[in-house]
């Protein structure tokens, strides 16, 4: 554990939850949205004793995490206290700045998706949300994470397309992983083919065409058979269906 400074810069943290980390309780404490921290100078994590002794950079930043006290950290409420008393303390107000965005629109919101791969599966998803949400990430709270679990990709929602600027193209390491970090790109959607599946062996490009056409009142222009299944095929209409 590093010497304290005359004037602390070092808080105490107990409570803490048995899925705590030192990278976890790193990322919660450089999250100025979340605990009101800054810079992390180093973490020291009991985890018999359930409590840490987190270092700054900055001295101030004591102040203003007991300003925003209580906190929660990883859906645990923790005590948090000054490592070592210092004479004066004057509480530090946080401001926050009016920020003027553009919110991301329902049917355009995969603008404000950002996809991330390569997390190691041993990092907790809390973890990766505090630090995108911190000042190296975005600076801005995430709406919604969905992880597909069999290509171990995570989608990461926010509030606006300026959040998803501030991400790409900078290099993101959690857990001592280099992430793979980038816009997400929905897959292509064509609004005038559909695939069809369990075609019977008996039916016919013509039949099928002449099938289609009746049920859905809309010109086919082709049909294309999978060579690898045959019961599967791609329909092409003359418009959007």
């Amino acid at each position: 554990q590093k010497e304290i400074p005359e004037k602390s810069k070092a808080i105490k943290v107990t409570n803490l939850p048995v899925e705590t980390t030192d990278e976890n309780l790193r990322l919660f404490f450089e999250n100025e949205r979340r605990s009101g921290g800054g810079d992390v100078d180093d973490v020291t994590y009991d985890s018999h004793n359930a409590s840490a002794v987190v270092i700054f950079v900055e001295d101030n930043v004591v102040e203003t995490i007991l300003a925003r006290s209580p906190l929660q950290f990883l859906k645990a409420d923790i005590g948090v206290e000054i490592y070592k008393p210092v004479d004066s303390c004057k509480v530090q107000v946080d401001s926050r700045k009016d920020l003027n965005q553009e919110h991301c629109l329902s049917k355009d919101i995969s603008s404000c998706v950002v996809e991330v791969r390569g997390v190691k599966t041993s990092t907790q998803q809390m973890a990766l949300q505090y630090y995108f949400e911190g000042k190296h990430g975005a600076d801005e709270d995430i709406k919604h994470i969905d992880f597909d679990e069999e290509k171990n990709i995570y989608l990461l929602t926010f509030e606006s397309e300026s959040a998803v600027d501030k991400i790409v193209g900078k290099t993101h390491t959690i857990d001592n992983t280099l992430l793979e970090v980038r816009k997400y790109v929905p897959p292509d959607r064509y609004p005038n083919k559909v695939l069809v599946k369990d075609i019977k062996s008996t039916v016919t490009k013509e039949g099928l065409i002449n099938y289609l056409e009746g049920r859905t009142k809309f010109d086919v222009e082709d049909v294309n058979f999978s060579e690898s299944d045959p019961s599967t095929a791609v329909v092409t209409f003359c418009e959007e269906v």
